[in-house]
């Protein structure tokens, strides 16, 4: 029951951290998810170290196991429950999160068949958008969204490629005005896929 309690003395924290390290990831779920639903229902002022700490352990924890969603949202608690003077710290393991999460995905991206691709890819800009909004000037994060996005018109003109060579004219126009629509393709890309784009109708006819 004492260990239940997020108090400045409280080992929970501690011994979270300390399962962490010998890669128990689920006991620091198991140990500390129920110590944080009881916070979210209790006031315990001066706490709120310890809490952002105790997120910040089962965000690690949950990256681990793979859970990116998870560890995102704990992360995001973290920063919320953590005293003004130390949200930074938390900012920066979500960054870090975001950073890797986004990487893993575009290392991943080149397994994945052409039409697969494109929303690996898009996770992953998703991933850098993430760790931009609570750490703006993080140049490698947005030199990984740059990347992502470079990623992402080439898996767009090799999916549009390989239907056209299959002649699935409408598939590939879905493809390339799909590609179109999005705010962020560079202007010559965008002459490029107008170009396949009306080729379609040309090799349909």
């Amino acid at each position: 029951a004492v260990e239940t309690k997020l108090t400045r003395d409280s080992p929970l924290v501690e011994r979270c951290f300390a399962l962490y390290q010998e890669k128990r990831f689920d006991e620091v779920l198991t140990a500390a998810e129920p110590a944080l639903a009881a916070r979210e229902s209790e006031s315990s002022p001066g706490a709120s170290r310890e809490t952002a700490a105790l997120w910040s352990v089962v965000g690690l924890a949950k990256q681990a196991l793979g859970d990116d969603e998870g560890a995102h949202a704990a992360l995001e608690s973290s920063i919320t429950a953590a005293p003004e003077t130390e949200r930074s710290t938390y900012r920066r393991h979500l960054a870090t999160l975001a950073i890797e999460s986004a990487q893993a995905g575009l290392a991943r991206a080149g397994s994945h068949d052409a039409a697969d691709r494109m929303a690996v890819i898009r996770s992953a800009i998703a991933w850098t958008n993430r760790g931009l909004a609570v750490l703006p000037s993080d140049s490698a994060l947005a030199d990984t969204r740059e990347a992502s996005h470079d990623a992402l018109w080439q898996a767009y003109e090799q999916a549009a490629m390989a239907v056209l060579q299959r002649q699935e004219f409408p598939a590939a126009r879905q493809i390339l005005r799909e590609a179109l629509d999005d705010p962020k393709l560079p202007a010559a890309r965008a002459a490029g896929f107008r170009g396949l784009l009306a080729g379609t109708y040309g090799g349909q006819m």
